[in-house]
């Protein structure tokens, strides 16, 4: 049994595997833990294997490369068009491998260890971000309706001070939580913006944390499509 594409479709638990010959027919149909997927691809001879850029897909491509396959990873945008009606794993899986033989397709470019933690640290600091800024719009919208002249955006985002702040009203301790909860979002968000600065190259225009963070953040955006299209 010559395997030329193998398609997985990955799942929590168990992985649907799906083998296609030179003609592109299935020769094979299997469900698997991920394990069971390593130990089969380490049987076969070197061939491609297919699967949706999701989790665990980069590791997984990793132990895979360490055989001797070559990896395609693809964004399951790209997939989906492929896949026949009745969905299903197996189908999924057919779909992956036969959208891997397209001339056209776009492969997403296999990530490191460090490449994957600094995505982490990214994605941590967009949830900081997010959440900070959730903070000062509920903590400004309960201010406009208590006396006195509302402060700004800005003027709460400075504030690194819980009760002590100098919007803060006495007498309203749930405006003091509030303010408490932004206080303790500056220090973490600060803390990810300098990490995020010292392990991005280090050039003139780098004394800036913020300007470092953006630079760090465009270049994990554009690093793997710089990549992916020199290689094609």
């Amino acid at each position: 049994m010559e395997i030329a594409v193998l398609g997985i479709d990955l799942g929590k638990n168990s992985c649907s595997t799906v083998g296609l010959d030179d003609a592109g027919a299935v020769v094979l149909r299997r469900r698997m833990r991920r394990e069971g997927v390593i130990k089969l691809a380490g049987k076969l001879r070197p061939c491609v294997v297919a699967m949706e850029a999701c989790c665990g897909a980069h590791h997984l491509g990793r132990v895979l490369r360490a055989q001797g396959h070559e990896v395609r990873l693809m964004s399951p945008e790209y997939v989906r068009p492929y896949v026949k009606s009745q969905k299903n794993d197996d189908r999924d899986a057919e779909a992956i491998a036969e959208a891997a033989t397209r001339p056209t397709m776009r492969f997403v470019a296999l990530k490191s260890e460090e490449q994957l933690d600094m995505q982490t640290l990214h994605r941590a600091r967009d949830r900081l971000v997010g959440e900070r800024t959730a903070l000062i719009n509920q903590l400004r919208a309960v201010l406009l309706g208590l006396p006195g002249e509302p402060p700004a955006k800005m003027e709460i985002r400075a504030s690194r001070s819980g009760v002590d702040a100098p919007f803060f009203k006495p007498g309203f301790q749930d405006t003091g939580r509030l303010s408490g909860h932004l206080a303790f979002h500056h220090p973490q968000t600060s803390k990810a913006d300098q990490r995020i600065a010292m392990r991005s190259r280090p050039i003139r225009i780098m004394s800036s944390p913020t300007l470092a963070t953006n630079r760090a953040r465009f270049t994990l955006k554009i690093g793997s499509r710089y990549k992916r299209k020199h290689r094609d």
